[in-house]
């Protein structure tokens, strides 16, 4: 399997990002500002995500690069 078809939340766990799940969506500490509570939203399928407290939009790949 190419990394790129990975599932998401085979990349959640690669990267030890601890997360809950909330119908089709993850639910993450945003990376982006010092977030205290959860607050970003992550589709199970695609990635996509948005932090509902800072704004941040992006994929997958915005997120990893933040963080690795």
């Amino acid at each position: 399997m190419s990394d790129m078809i990975k599932p998401v939340h085979e990349w959640l766990l690669e990267y030890h990002i601890p997360y809950k799940v909330n119908g089709n969506d993850y639910i993450i500490k945003c990376p982006f500002h010092n977030d205290k509570t959860p607050s970003l939203s992550m589709d199970k399928e695609t990635g996509a995500f948005q932090c509902w407290s800072c704004k941040a939009k992006g994929n997958m790949a915005t997120l990893i690069s933040r963080i690795a």
